[in-house]
């Protein structure tokens, strides 16, 4: 399976205090499409919030940059506590079960099912499988 990766989405900077933030989630294609920064959300569009000064700032891209996609910069050993402490983890989780429901996905079992194949190499699944069925029932009531 090829792993997404992204050469700019764990050297971002906040536009406030200048600290390094590194993100979850990234376009397919972000890293091809050109982007900014901004203070407002776009259409297609992330939100950062700065660890440091707590402020929000948005990466922006002016074109379709593809669909989000987790990112693989967790080694093994980090992947577990980095599930349950990473805010953004869950907003990634949260935008797929979203983008499977759109799609026609009805059943919670059919997508934890594409879930693992897709992400049994990257995460620990008992504890991914926690954080989509989360976001299924948030998405579903």
């Amino acid at each position: 399976m090829k792993k997404h990766i992204s050469q700019f989405a764990n050297k971002l900077h906040c536009q406030y205090c200048d600290a390094v933030i590194s993100v979850t989630i990234w376009p397919l294609n972000g890293d091809r499409v050109p982007f900014y920064y901004e203070s407002e959300p776009s259409e297609y569009s992330i939100k950062l919030t700065c660890e440091s000064c707590g402020k929000d700032t948005f990466i922006v891209w002016e074109t379709y940059p593809g669909s989000l996609e987790m990112l693989d910069i967790h080694d093994d050993e980090e992947c577990s506590s980095s599930l349950n402490s990473d805010p953004q983890l869950y907003i990634a989780v949260k935008y797929m079960v979203q983008q499977a429901i759109d799609s026609g996905i009805t059943d919670y079992d059919e997508l934890i099912r594409q879930a693992e194949q897709a992400y049994a190499t990257q995460f620990d699944m008992e504890e991914l499988r926690s954080l989509f069925r989360s976001a299924w029932i948030e998405l579903n009531q």
